[in-house]
């Protein structure tokens, strides 16, 4: 049986430490590999916004903003998935090509009422409030594992026969 010198470390003690090391690395890896993965769409972020540049607005929400758009409102959410909530006002005459840019099954139904998604209750826009509308259009698309967001839904309040409030929702999970 030999002995070991005084003042020397046990023969394990490097491989614990060698052992977590590459566990901290790794761990980092992994971190830095999640955050560039998701940072294409600033994933940490949740607010209401105006940040966004028509062209990101159009490409989260798989749609084309006509030239007639006012008043545009953004609520985006995001993390490995993310919900982008739209609220803007469109000339009448506008809608047909806002609706071909879409994936909403057409004909819109003027009987469909807003589903959970469109409630005020949830964190959208600040005027947000497809429920006050006294006629309106409505329709949605749903297809999990596509490309682009999975859902997409459109509330058009179509009380003023000229300008049209629109509410688009549109998630990816």
């Amino acid at each position: 049986m030999t002995r070991e010198r005084q003042g020397t470390l046990p023969r394990w003690v490097p491989w614990v430490l060698l052992a977590a090391l590459i566990g901290v690395i790794g761990c980092a890896l992994i971190v830095g590999l999640l955050w560039q993965l998701t940072s294409r769409a600033d994933v940490l972020r949740s607010s209401v916004t105006t940040n966004f540049s028509d062209q990101e607005i159009e490409e989260l929400a798989a749609l084309k903003l006509p030239p007639s758009v006012g008043n545009l409102q953004v609520r985006y959410d995001s993390f490995l998935d993310y919900f982008i909530y739209l609220r803007f006002e469109i000339d009448a005459g506008d809608l047909p090509a806002l609706l071909d840019s879409t994936r909403i099954t057409q004909p819109l139904s003027p009987s469909e009422q807003p589903g959970q998604i469109f409630s005020s209750t949830i964190d959208t826009p600040p005027d947000w409030r497809p429920e006050d509308a006294q006629q309106h259009l409505a329709g949605e698309w749903n297809e999990p594992g596509s490309p682009g967001p999975d859902y997409q839904g459109l509330f058009v309040d179509t009380s003023d026969p000229q300008r049209y409030i629109v509410y688009v929702a549109a998630f990816d999970t």
